[in-house]
Formats: structure tokens, C-alpha cells, sequence
């Protein structure tokens, strides 16, 4: 009996369990219509969207050239009026070494790679000339080579207006493409703070703390206070130069500063001049076969020259000015400035012009003689066959590294009646040339009578 009655209530308990158990279950979603397409998850809701920040500094790789509008630029130079030369490498490059290069007195001669000394002429500088035509400033660079275009090598000038050795203007631009005018790749740098040339200007020494070079880019390819400030070109009359023009008022129409000219392919650094300021010999390497510091080394393919005057004619105590070789009439100095040490190599420039007017001397309006033959004897005339050259497209020939002594120059023009032009004087004429001295001579031809 009490089993039977208990069956049918444990059946109940197990019936009412069940039915609990199945009211717990999820009840499935009732059917909807497909949800409209929502928009981006990167796009904010319209009522709470903010405008996107645009950059303001960078510009895109694809985005144009910015134009650089000019209202003038130069023509080109009608003479000169300062003039230096600097000593050539061509005759060692076989031999890859050089002459002339004094580190501690900030002259380099080094277009060679920093690797096996490999020579480039387009690096060699062999001489400069400045000249004035308002408003326009011109310096031709003449170099043992042509040119190459590209970014790699530049030319400049540097530029000291209080002539104290400490360069105050560095212009200069990157190999140009053409006989053009061009900005693009043109820089002109100032120093702000006077700290170029380091402790003592010009000479090789620790520096000073801080020194930046110079600190203050003022032209930018064409960007700055006046686009049409500096230039540079190829000179179309002369493969193996190139010319810089710059605004006179750029560096404050000063009418008497030092000046002197650069190539480099090399360190290219303007807030690390000068150079043997910022580096030992030892670093820096020596082109010269006999120094223990031989090959180059951090310090290569550039070149530079000694200074000049312009509005002046220099005395010789200037830092950095070319040797100056001591006259009868100017005893030399008994005690050698602490800032410079000459250095003296001997050159000879020959200008041959055409006498237009018959005056018998280089007058305004003459014309330069170009593709006139000139030799060279080791000797009083008639000696030759010591070297040879042609003049360029201002009438000049150079021959640099010449020992004291005196040599014959010979120039030979074009056969009479072809091109009717016969010397004034002679076709020939010995040059005595002291140790150091920088000798110009000029040769007039006047008309022959055919």
C-alpha cells in the first residue's frame, strides 16, 4: 500500500520539474525585416563629426614644383676687375698626389676621391675673376675640366667684408645644367655670430665651443627676401668654367672685402667651416706623397684658393691672401703674421685681346682673342717646348707651378689675311717670374694690312 501510493506522486514531482525546466529555456528571436546597411565604422555619425586636420608643413612627393616667379636676371660679366689663380693638379694626377695643399692654412688641393686617389678634373680650380656691373656681381670659376651637371659637386665664393679672415658670405650653387641662368641649386649663407675660421681665422686650431660655421640660410633656391638674389651658369664662353652672379646689395654693397673661390664634391658642410678647425691632419688626410698623413682621408674632393682683394690691392698681411712676393721699394716684414704662412707658387697669365682702336693698350670695347696658341720656354727667348696652351673665351691662358726664372712666351695667331690680326709689338717675350709670383702679362694684335 505505501508503495503504491508512492509512485504517483514521484511521477507528479518529475512532471512539474520538467514543465519548470522548459519556462527557463531562451524563447527564439521572432522574425524582423533585413537591417538598413550601416555606414563605415570610420565615419563618425554626421551630428558629431569633426573636419579633419590637414598637414601644414610637409608637402606630398606628388605635389608640383613650387614656381619661383622672377623680375630679373643677370646677362654676364664684361671684364675684370680682381683676378687670382690657384695651383693645378693635372701635371700629378698620374700620380695621384698634389702640390699646394697647407691644411693649416686652410688651402686645400684635393679633386681626388676619398678612394684610391682618383683625380677629377672638374674639381681643379686654376683661377678666378671677379667683376661688377651693376647691380649684378659675376665670378667665372676656371677649371681644369668641364663641369659635370648633377647634385654632388658645387662652386662658390666666400666672401670676407671686414677682412679679418673670418669669412662673412659663402654663395654658391650645384653644378648647373646648362649656359642658363638658373636659381634652382643656388645658396647664399651668412655668419651670424663671427665664429667662422674658429679661435685664430684661417689657421688650423681646436675651434670654439659652439661654433656653428655659417648659420644663416638667406637665399634658397630663389625662396628669401628677393627671388632673383643669386644665380649660376655654365660660362658660354668657356666649357671648362662656370659663373655665379649675385645682387651687390646682398652683401651690403660693400665696395673692399677679401674674396676667394671653392669646389666641392665632398664634405659639402657650411656649419663645419672652417674645415681645419673641425678636423685633425691626421683625419683629415694629406694629398701630399711624402706626408705620413698620405692618402686623404674625411677631407676630400674640394679644392679652394688664396684670397684677393677687391676695391683694394692687398699688402700682404691680410689672412689668407695670396703670396704677395717682397719689392725693393716694400721691405718684407720681419716678423711673418701669426695668422698666415705664403705659400709661394709661381704662374704665369697671358691675356691676348684684339686692339680695336689701335690704342695700344686693353681699353674698354676690345675684344678677346680666342684660340690664340701660346708656348712656353724654360729660358729667355727663343726658348719653347716647356708647356703649351690655347687661350678661352676671356683670352687667357694660365701655366701654374712654374720654378723662379725667367721663360719665354709665344703666342701664335691665325695666318694673316684669314683672320688678319698680327701683334702690336712682338709675337714673343721673356717673363722673368720671382718665387711666388702670380705674373700677368697682356698681348695686343692689331689689324693686318692685307
Amino acid at each position: 500500500m505505501k508503495v503504491r501510493a508512492f509512485v504517483p506522486l514521484l511521477f507528479t514531482l518529475i512532471l512539474i520539474t520538467a514543465i519548470i525546466a522548459s519556462c527557463n529555456l531562451p524563447t527564439p528571436p521572432e522574425p524582423t525585416e533585413p537591417p538598413e546597411e550601416a555606414p563605415p565604422a570610420t565615419t563618425a555619425p554626421e551630428e558629431t563629426a569633426a573636419p579633419e586636420e590637414q598637414p601644414t608643413e610637409e608637402v606630398a612627393s606628388d605635389q608640383p614644383t613650387e614656381v619661383i616667379e622672377h623680375q630679373t636676371q643677370p646677362s654676364g660679366p664684361t671684364g675684370s676687375e680682381s683676378f687670382l689663380t690657384d695651383v693645378s693638379s693635372e701635371a700629378y694626377a698620374s700620380e695621384n698626389r698634389s702640390i699646394g695643399d697647407n691644411f693649416d692654412a686652410n688651402l686645400f688641393e684635393r679633386p681626388f676621391t676619398q678612394e684610391g686617389m682618383e683625380y677629377r678634373d672638374y674639381l681643379d680650380i686654376t683661377g678666378a675673376e671677379l667683376d661688377l656691373e651693376a647691380p649684378w656681381m659675376y665670378v667665372t670659376i676656371s677649371l681644369e675640366g668641364s663641369p659635370t651637371s648633377g647634385p654632388d659637386a658645387y662652386y662658390g665664393v666666400e666672401i670676407d667684408l671686414d677682412i679679418d679672415g673670418r669669412g662673412d658670405w659663402f654663395i654658391y650653387g650645384m653644378s648647373p645644367p646648362s649656359t642658363d641662368w638658373t636659381t634652382v641649386g643656388v645658396f647664399a649663407h651668412m655668419d651670424l655670430d663671427d665664429d667662422v675660421g674658429g679661435s685664430v681665422p684661417v689657421r688650423a686650431d681646436a675651434g670654439i665651443a659652439g661654433d656653428d660655421g655659417y648659420d644663416e640660410l638667406v637665399f634658397d633656391e630663389g625662396r628669401g627676401d628677393d627671388p632673383d638674389a643669386a644665380w649660376i651658369r655654365l660660362n658660354p664662353d668657356d666649357p671648362n668654367s662656370v659663373q655665379l652672379a649675385f645682387k651687390h646689395s646682398l652683401i651690403e654693397s660693400d665696395a673692399y672685402f677679401m674674396w676667394g673661390v671653392w669646389s666641392d664634391e665632398g664634405l659639402h658642410d657650411m656649419s663645419m667651416l672652417d674645415y681645419n678647425d673641425e678636423f685633425t691632419i691626421a683625419e683629415a688626410g694629406s694629398p701630399s706623397i711624402s706626408s705620413e698623413h698620405y692618402p686623404i682621408l674625411a677631407l676630400y674632393l674640394m679644392d679652394n684658393s688664396c684670397r684677393w682683394g677687391y676695391g683694394f690691392e692687398p699688402d700682404g698681411t691680410e689672412p689668407g691672401v695670396c703670396y704677395i712676393p717682397p719689392t725693393a721699394t716694400v721691405p718684407p716684414p720681419t716678423v711673418v703674421p701669426p695668422t698666415w704662412t705664403p705659400i709661394p707658387p709661381g704662374s704665369i697669365t697671358i691675356h691676348v685681346y684684339k686692339d680695336l682702336n689701335g690704342s695700344g693698350s686693353w681699353d674698354a670695347g676690345d675684344l678677346h682673342y680666342v684660340g690664340v696658341s701660346v708656348t712656353l720656354g724654360q729660358g729667355s727667348c727663343n726658348s719653347s717646348g716647356y708647356a703649351s696652351g690655347v687661350t678661352n673665351g676671356i683670352g687667357r691662358v694660365t701655366f701654374n707651378n712654374l720654378a723662379p726664372g725667367p721663360y719665354c712666351v709665344i703666342t701664335y695667331g691665325t695666318t694673316p689675311c684669314m683672320d688678319p690680326w698680327i701683334p702690336i709689338t712682338s709675337d714673343r717675350v721673356t717673363v722673368n717670374v720671382e718665387a711666388g709670383e702670380m705674373h700677368f702679362r697682356r698681348i695686343g694684335y692689331d689689324t693686318y694690312p692685307c
